[in-house]
Formats: structure tokens, C-alpha cells, sequence
């Protein structure tokens, strides 16, 4: 596979999401994708918040005026 280069964002970025129970995050993250995605323990002391069935992030948050 090609290795691409983080490209550093010029502004900050700010997404509202909601913040998830840690069971739910746990059994969403723990999920074996494949290689590409492979499964991510999830501790206590972490917070876990976005989309359920995915969709935006801080990276492809849509820009409205």
C-alpha cells in the first residue's frame, strides 16, 4: 500500500457529536474490520463520541459559511 502524509489543517476544526456509553463504544470499537481497522480496546478513563452509524468527523466536517 501507498503511505500518504497527514496534511495539517491552516484552522482549527470543531465538530458536535454525541458523547456514547462506554458498553456501546466498547462493542463498536472491538470490532474486527479487517487489517485496515482492527479492533481497539477502549479503557475507563477515555471518552467516546461521534455518530453510531458514522458520517462525519473532524476531518470531513463540512465547511457552511
Amino acid at each position: 500500500g501507498v503511505t500518504v502524509p497527514a496534511v495539517t489543517p491552516r484552522r482549527l476544526r470543531e465538530l458536535q457529536v454525541p458523547v456514547l456509553a462506554l458498553g456501546l463504544c466498547r462493542r463498536l470499537y472491538g470490532t474486527d474490520l479487517g487489517g485496515a481497522l482492527p479492533p481497539r480496546p477502549i479503557q475507563d478513563d477515555m471518552v467516546c463520541a461521534g455518530q453510531v452509524q458514522g458520517g462525519a468527523d473532524s476531518c470531513k466536517v463540512s465547511t457552511a459559511g
